[in-house]
């Protein structure tokens, strides 16, 4: 008996299988299996949670998050919050004022360059650093700018901290190459050259 209601709850399945409507899932109840149509495939219907480590590889796609609210999506609350309404974005703050509004401490980039010799008198200013502090007490400190063409609104510091030899860069700033004495600079790309924004 129990294998002859088995064949028959087989043969209920597979007819179930071949009779559905397309964009039906296939759904179990009460025993059973039948075609529905679906409730939704929005993943974002409710909350949820997830209980182990995630990683969403998107290759050379795209994922977009449209907001029109302040606070509109946010990491942890005021952790990281992007405000849809203004296009503004907060750290520290939900409420930010400003196109980028830090409501916390910064860490810049720090580096030190200590031209020990002629075969280690170069160093190269990229995309990582922002403070350089150079020592030029053995021999002159060459320092290689990137092209200001391709980083316009890029800043940096330079700290030369000491009084002998020089410290010479690759491309003008404000028309200047060479820093002698100990002096700190602060510099910007215009997109054309680099220019000297303050000097002490």
């Amino acid at each position: 008996m129990f294998r002859i209601v088995l064949f028959f709850s087989l043969i209920s399945i597979l007819g179930s299988a071949f009779s559905q409507t397309d964009g039906q899932v296939l759904t179990r109840v009460d025993g059973g299996a039948s075609w529905s149509d679906p409730t939704g495939s929005n993943i974002y219907s409710q909350d949820g949670s997830i209980n182990e480590h995630r990683t969403v590889t998107l290759g050379t796609d795209t994922v977009s998050f449209i907001s029109n609210a302040i606070n509109g999506f946010n990491i942890d609350g005021a952790t990281f919050s992007v405000d849809g309404d203004h296009h503004r974005l907060g750290v520290g703050t939900t409420d930010p004022t400003s196109g980028i509004h830090i409501n916390t401490s910064i860490a810049y980039p720090m580096r030190l360059f200590i031209a020990s010799d002629p075969s280690i008198s170069t160093t190269t200013l990229g995309d990582d650093d922002y403070i350089l502090r150079v020592n030029a007490q053995m021999v002159d400190a060459n320092i290689t700018l990137p092209d200001p063409t391709s980083c316009r609104g890029r800043v940096y510091e330079i700290y030369k901290t000491n009084n002998t030899n020089s410290m010479i860069f690759s491309r003008p700033i404000s028309g200047q190459n060479t820093w002698t004495a100990r002096v700190y600079i602060k510099i910007i790309s215009d997109g054309t050259g680099w220019i000297l924004l303050e000097e002490h």
